[in-house]
C-alpha cells in the first residue's frame, strides 16, 4: 500500500515558536476509544503504525475558509505493522 505524505501546518500565530526557533508543526489527529482498537494497549508512543479505516463519508466542506471532509468510521483493520519514527521523512 502506498501512503500518502502529510504535510503538517506551522501555526505560529496559535503555538509559540521552540526554544530553538521553530515553529510546531500541526499534523491531523485521530483519536478512538480502545474498544474499537484493543491493539493499541500493546503499542509503544511515538511508534508510527499502519491501520486501514473502511469510512462512510458524511460531509464536505469548502469555503475561502474551511476546506475539509466528514466521515464515520464503520470498519478497522488493525495490522499493528510498527515503523520506527527515525526514519520519518523529514
Amino acid at each position: 500500500m502506498s501512503m500518502r505524505k502529510i504535510v503538517p501546518k506551522t501555526e505560529d500565530h496559535v503555538f509559540p515558536r521552540s526554544k530553538d526557533g521553530e515553529s510546531k508543526k500541526v499534523f491531523p489527529r485521530f483519536r478512538i476509544e480502545l474498544t474499537h482498537l484493543p491493539e493499541a494497549k500493546k503499542w509503544d508512543i511515538g511508534k508510527e503504525y499502519t491501520i486501514t479505516l473502511k469510512l462512510k463519508m458524511t460531509g464536505i466542506s469548502i469555503s475561502r475558509f474551511q476546506n475539509d471532509s466528514e466521515f464515520d468510521i464503520i470498519g478497522i483493520d488493525p495490522k499493528g505493522s510498527s515503523h520506527n519514527s527515525s526514519h520519518e521523512e523529514k
